[in-house]
């Protein structure tokens, strides 16, 4: 009885992990790598039409990858999260440059593997196409071997 409550309580608290963290993976995989491209902040790139085009691609094909996976996080949707992000997180963080703008300014390796690099395997493993999150990984990782 108590091995089984703990393995729900488990259960409960690996489902929470796995939401917050993709969560945290659409904030992330959305803004940095793009912010890095754009050499430009959260905020200002909100104001961009081209770039919240990209940047819409970018939470649609996680969606679509998380989907595929069986993975959740706290919106049901990329149109719910959408309105979160761009009326409160992007305003929240408005003037913020990303972590990846700036570790290639210091020439120092960015986190691209571990954010849309992790977005591509899971893809890959599931058959999701998505061609914008590879698109933007290309363009980091040829802009660090171009700060070599």
């Amino acid at each position: 009885s108590t091995r089984v409550r703990s393995s729900a309580a488990s259960d409960v608290y690996k489902r929470q992990i796995e939401e917050a963290l993709w969560a945290k993976m659409l904030f992330n995989t959305t803004l940095n790598p793009l912010g890095a491209i754009l050499g430009t902040t959260y905020g200002a790139m909100s104001e961009m039409n081209n770039a919240v085009q990209i940047m819409n691609s970018l939470i649609g094909e996680t969606y679509d990858v998380m989907g595929a996976a069986g993975y959740k996080t706290y919106w049901p949707d990329a149109d719910t999260y959408k309105k979160v992000f761009y009326s409160k997180l992007v305003p929240d963080t408005y003037a913020h440059r990303s972590s990846t703008l700036q570790d290639m300014e210091k020439g120092i390796p960015t986190e691209i593997d571990t954010l849309n690099g992790c977005v591509i395997r899971i893809a890959d493993n599931y058959s999701v196409e998505v061609p914008v999150h590879r698109t933007i990984y290309n363009i980091i990782k040829s802009m660090e071997q171009r700060n070599k």
